[in-house]
């Protein structure tokens, strides 16, 4: 099961490989899976998501009046790196079933259909320069860690941007120069998890400055420019501007 067939490049897509049985017509003894061989998923960067998360999904379905026990097998989240059409070849595995009659069990080995997926570039109308890796639903702002210093003494600005999708590909705007103040190159660090079954992920960048003059020193507004795939369109995400009082 794939959350979409038609996913643009870098989104993120939910892949669930799932077992239907049919409880009336298996035996005491269930059905145990062995064997299981899982795509290669070439071209994507894959996710696999937490046991919790796994387990949350197990459900029922009916299907032609006949209910089933869902049972998932893998679940994961699978970002397309490159356009154009992709194979995913079939899951194999291995299963063990007893009947209702019998206690007899008996091998079965089962394959799920194989997937075409067709992924697209992003759509015309990009922000000049615009980071292909910014694919996802992101918010974004910028903080310091001193509103007062004096000339020479050091403050640090807290570039952000957290959200759903792959944060490790995500490009942060570039911090301006100015000659109110000096700046060390900025130090990035992120991190990323699963919220229920979408990887979400923070990054940061830290950039420290030195004031040179004394007076208001104002941080102005950045803009991190992101693509929403569920929408189709381009987001621009402005911080607010941010004074720092410096005194000589």
């Amino acid at each position: 099961i794939f959350s979409t067939t038609t996913p643009y490049v870098g989104q993120q897509v939910l892949v669930e490989y799932a077992l239907f049985v049919d409880d009336r017509q298996v035996g005491p003894f269930g059905v145990e899976v062995q064997d299981v061989k899982v795509p290669d998923f070439d071209g994507f960067w894959t996710e696999e998501l937490n046991q919790r998360a796994r387990v949350e999904t197990q459900r029922r379905k009916v299907i032609d009046g006949k209910r089933y026990t869902v049972r998932p097998l893998q679940l994961m989240s699978v970002f397309p790196l490159e356009e154009g059409d992709v194979i995913v070849e079939p899951m194999e595995i291995q299963a063990t079933v007893s009947g209702r009659r019998t206690l007899r069990r008996r091998k079965l080995p089962l394959q799920a259909p194989q997937v075409n997926l067709k992924v697209q570039p992003l759509p015309p109308g990009a922000p000049r320069g615009f980071p292909k890796g910014n694919v996802g639903l992101y918010e974004f702002d910028v903080t310091v860690d001193k509103r007062r210093v004096a000339v020479g003494e050091p403050f640090g600005v807290r570039l952000r941007v957290r959200g759903e999708g792959l944060i490790g590909r995500v490009e942060l705007p570039d911090f301006p120069e100015s000659d109110a103040y000096r700046q060390l190159e900025p130090v990035e660090n992120k991190k990323s998890g699963v919220n229920g079954r979408t990887v979400v992920g923070e990054k940061v960048a830290e950039v420290v400055l030195t004031p040179t003059k004394e007076g208001t020193l104002t941080i102005p507004a950045l803009t991190l420019h992101t693509f929403n795939p569920f929408e189709a369109s381009y987001v621009a995400r402005r911080s607010q501007p941010v004074r720092v009082l410096v005194r000589g």
